[in-house]
């Protein structure tokens, strides 16, 4: 029995380890060689305690990050006042350049952007997105976002209302180079109003039977993209004109290619 009892501790702690060297806070105690952790914020520069960005006026821009080098953000942490009912957050543009490139990787409303819908604040909570800790106050990313050339972020204010303070944290990893396998993050928003079907307004078939969606032909496209990539999340957002809900449906991947097949006797989609 104690031999038994020795075996089992022993196959418990083979498992705990290997799952161990894939977590998260075992990595964090891993000791990294020529790998430096960083910050840029909007913090006082005279050593005083005014450590915001402040004033930024109705139709300017204004980068609260700029670094040349290569590097991971990993944690970007934004508060700003005046609040959304004095200030639409949709009218707030954030954007990200990488590598000293022109065009943006990531340009969308910063309210949406954070989870943060409908001009509203919130609190939300994700994985690598997250809004808190009372009423979606702060804004919050864990998204790593690498570079190799340099890193830039960027703010414009295109609503009549002046942003009086803009708070904000970028912590990231200075580093030699990157790994191959590393891609690079992007973000792109859009905003559109949408008909009803030809039939009308039809929740439930409560009118007339609903053609068979076999295709996905009329389905509204979240993304179109080319190339080579990893898809890794959506926020959406539905404002309903009526007491019907528009957002009764199935979601449709298509991917490398993928067709969609409708079986009528099984009722289920399949992927071909």
């Amino acid at each position: 029995m104690k031999q038994l009892f020795l075996i089992l501790i022993l196959c418990l702690t083979g498992i705990s380890f290997l799952y161990s060297q894939n977590n998260e806070m075992y990595n964090l105690s891993k000791i990294h060689s020529g790998v430096k952790s960083k910050r840029v914020s909007s913090y006082d520069k005279t050593g005083k305690n005014n450590d915001s960005f402040e004033f930024i006026k109705p139709g300017s821009k204004l980068t609260v990050f700029d670094i040349k080098g290569t590097g991971i953000i990993n944690h970007i942490w934004i508060t700003m006042s005046p609040q959304p009912e004095k200030i639409n957050r949709n009218d707030i543009i954030i954007r990200f350049y990488w590598d000293n490139n022109e065009f943006p990787s990531v340009e969308s409303p910063i309210g949406p952007f954070f989870g943060q819908g409908w001009n509203e604040r919130y609190n939300f909570s994700s994985l690598p997105l997250a809004a808190g800790p009372k009423n979606g106050t702060g804004l919050v990313s864990y998204f790593a976002m690498p570079f190799s050339k340099g890193a830039k972020i960027e703010v414009e204010n295109q609503n009549d209302t002046e942003i009086r303070s803009f708070y904000i944290y970028v912590d990231y990893i200075e580093t030699e180079k990157l790994p191959k396998e590393l891609g690079r993050f992007h973000a792109w928003y859009n905003h559109e109003l949408t008909d009803a079907s030809p039939e009308g307004e039809n929740e439930w078939v409560e009118y007339e039977k609903q053609e068979i969606n076999t295709d996905g032909k009329n389905n509204y496209v979240f993304a179109n993209i080319k190339g080579k990539g990893h898809f890794v999340g959506i926020n959406y957002y539905i404002h309903c004109p009526s007491p019907m809900w528009y957002g009764e449906g199935d979601d449709m991947w298509f991917i490398d290619g993928d067709t969609l097949n409708y079986s009528p006797k099984s009722g289920h989609k399949v992927k071909l």
